[in-house]
């Protein structure tokens, strides 16, 4: 018997849907995110990581942090990997 296909129900045994969006992140990434996003990276090269409060500082608001906080982590895994590499 074939495997089931990703992400099948075990109710109807049908495709529930893809996942073609797993962080569940917004593609419509504002200037002002996208600003604060390259801000965020460059802080990091700069300095390394930083708290709340210092990135505050810096002038990055809470709500952006929140926003932006999980693709800035990303970036600095996809940039350390490749300086490994």
């Amino acid at each position: 018997m074939a495997a089931p296909p990703p992400f099948s129900s075990s109710l109807g045994g049908g495709v529930i849907g893809r996942v073609e969006n797993p962080m569940n992140t917004n593609d419509n990434v504002t200037d002002a995110d996208r600003e604060d996003r390259a801000t965020m990276f460059r802080l990091y090269q700069e300095r390394g990581a930083m708290t709340d409060k210092e990135l505050v500082a810096a002038g990055i608001s809470l709500e952006s942090q929140a926003r932006n906080a999980a693709p800035v982590a990303e970036m600095i895994r996809l940039h350390e990997m490749a300086e490994a590499a």
